[in-house]
């Protein structure tokens, strides 16, 4: 064996080497890039899970929050908790809009992720209180945009069901 061939051999070893320690890598980073999203996913489930939390552990905002749902008037101190309970929920939300638009959350994850939020937002209370934190400039726009889209299908669906004759109308 000449000291050409022992090189060649050394060469075709050390290859060998490095494609085995990138496969290893591909590997690594798969398996890290999982666990970052199941990071994020428990985070914001967990957020998700709070916030409902906080709507029945707070008296006053458990008080504002069913007169919500019933769409009776919240009074001065009741808009002042759910309007503060708005903020944070479009925050949540905000994070994992980003998140999303990120690739650490897919559609699916993202959308079951906020369900709880668009449920709030959807109250006359929810909307009237979205509204003064879009005046405050207190949201970003990429979720601005999301948010008003969510009331433009709501009110586009408003519109048709109450276009449709009642039951017994002529149409």
């Amino acid at each position: 064996m000449t000291l050409g061939n022992f090189a060649d051999l050394a060469e075709i070893i050390s290859s060998i080497a490095v494609l085995i320690t990138l496969i290893f890598l591909v590997v690594q980073l798969r398996d890290n890039t999982k666990a970052l999203r199941m990071s994020a996913l428990s985070a914001h489930y967990t957020d998700g899970l709070e916030l409902v939390g906080d709507g029945s552990r707070t008296p006053e905002l458990a008080s504002a929050a069913y007169k919500a749902f019933r769409n009776q008037p919240l009074d001065g101190m009741e808009k002042y908790h759910f309007s503060n309970w708005i903020v944070r929920i479009v925050g949540l939300m905000e994070r994992a809009l980003l998140s999303q638009h990120d690739g650490v959350l897919d559609q699916r994850t993202f959308e079951t992720s906020i369900l709880a939020g668009k449920n709030i937002l959807r109250t006359p209370a929810g909307r009237e209180s979205y509204e003064l934190l879009v005046r405050g400039e207190l949201c970003g726009p990429e979720i601005k945009g999301y948010i008003d889209s969510f009331y433009a299908e709501l009110d586009r669906k408003a519109g048709q069901v109450s276009q449709q004759p009642a039951e017994g109308e002529p149409a």
